[in-house]
């Protein structure tokens, strides 16, 4: 099945299904479908392959001589851009022809419930700005069911200067490494980007920030859904037998993918209190543990996701999460952001064309933020700001796929 046949086949359905990976699993298998049959690739063979064009654009565009200025952050980058060059033309418009062009295919063999074919629906924006690739994709069988696939990479530290995240901050680059060489407690005046797959390790690995949380604060809520990791790369540069260009993305160091499950969006349906003391609840998860998005969040990437005590809201693009132990910066900018994003959030969804604002979006937009802060307060009222040295703790020296093999976020399929 071609891409643009199955986007036909699910409008009316555009959110469909999400598939459950707290199931079985004896087998996933990933390739390309080409003139000549299947070439059965890994999942970052495959990403990789369909968006090589992509990556040499952005670093055309970024390090080549009409390079872009920054005036922005990671979430929000603008700025003076020049005309796209000849070369950087060339390499847009060969991504698209691969974007629209490649079938990429993952079937997931399951214990008791046969076989499900997952094709992959690749990103479209309007990669100009960016300062860094694509990281995810939709996976979505024939009859609507769906999974998230996300590739977390190790960046080279130069990405942060070049997203404008470090004008006029002393935010250190290499904060990730150098917490895992000190022995000392984090400062104040200390505060930097936690890589993703890092931080992941850090959440997740055994005896890791979730861990502790479970056993001293049950009621503060995790951070990140269930996934499946699939695949890791520590061999930039790899072609297959068949001479493909499957190299990763020149400025990162190490990969991995890793399935989670496809949520709902929160604010598909505007916004309930209900929802915001979720809201609430996930920041007090953020800031208890000193950690702050505001440099890449938006509202379209906070979901409910479905739990034993009913749902939870979670934010799934973690990639520039920021750590410090500074209440001053946690509890104001953060916590504003935040704020913002969620006045964003109902307004982008409730307001209409012609700009009048509705009695109900009205009365959302001044309780629903209420409700995120007092819920927050409620939740970290009891907490100690030790735990924010935690990170310090659960950070590992390297990552290695040792980290995650005795953590709960990894399923039993390797």
């Amino acid at each position: 099945m071609k891409q643009s046949d199955l986007n036909v086949s699910l409008q009316g359905n555009n959110e469909g299904m999400s598939f459950s990976l707290d199931q079985p699993i004896e087998e996933i298998n990933t390739y390309i479908e080409t003139d000549i049959g299947k070439q059965y690739v890994s999942p970052l063979e495959a990403f990789n392959h369909a968006h090589r064009d992509l990556y040499k654009f952005i670093e055309e565009r970024n390090d080549g001589p009409q390079s872009i200025t920054y005036g922005g952050i990671a979430g929000g980058r603008y700025g003076k851009q020049d005309p796209v060059t000849p070369k950087e033309k060339r390499y847009l418009e060969r991504w698209e022809d691969t974007r629209d062009s490649i079938d990429i295919v993952t079937e997931i063999d399951l214990e008791q419930n046969g076989t499900r074919k997952f094709y992959w629906d690749l990103r479209e924006a309007d990669p100009e700005g960016m300062a860094q690739p694509f990281s995810m994709a939709r996976l979505r069988t024939d009859t609507g069911e769906s999974l998230g696939l996300r590739v977390a990479r190790q960046y080279e530290p130069d990405l942060l200067e070049r997203g404008g995240i470090m004008d006029s901050t002393n935010v250190d680059p290499e904060y990730t490494s150098r917490l895992r060489w000190s022995n000392r407690d984090i400062k104040e005046d200390e505060w930097g980007w936690i890589q993703e797959p890092y931080l992941l390790a850090a959440l997740d690995g055994e005896d890791g920030i979730h861990a502790r949380l479970d056993s001293e604060y049950p009621e503060i809520p995790e951070l990140t859904p269930s996934y499946q990791i699939i695949d890791w790369d520590e061999s930039p540069g790899r072609k297959s037998e068949a001479g493909k260009d499957l190299s990763n993305y020149d400025k990162s160091k190490f990969e991995m993918a890793f399935l989670y499950e496809w949520n709902e969006p929160l604010f598909d349906m505007g916004m309930t209190d209900k929802e915001a003391r979720r809201m609430g609840e996930h920041a007090a998860a953020l800031h208890s543990t000193g950690l702050m998005t505001f440099l890449d969040r938006k509202p379209e990437e906070f979901f409910v996701v479905p739990h034993e005590d009913g749902y939870r809201i979670q934010q799934k693009d973690l990639e520039y999460a920021m750590h410090t132990v500074d209440s001053n910066r946690i509890n104001g900018r953060d916590m504003q952001d935040l704020v913002h994003q969620t006045k964003n959030g109902i307004r982008n969804y409730h307001s209409p064309s012609s700009g009048e604002i509705p009695d109900v979006l009205r009365t959302q937009l001044t309780e629903r933020p209420e409700t995120v802060k007092e819920s927050r307060a409620e939740l970290m009222e009891d907490t100690d700001p030790e735990m924010r040295q935690w990170m310090r703790d659960c950070t590992p020296m390297n990552i290695d796929p040792d980290v995650f093999y005795d953590q709960a976020k990894l399923l039993e399929y390797e």
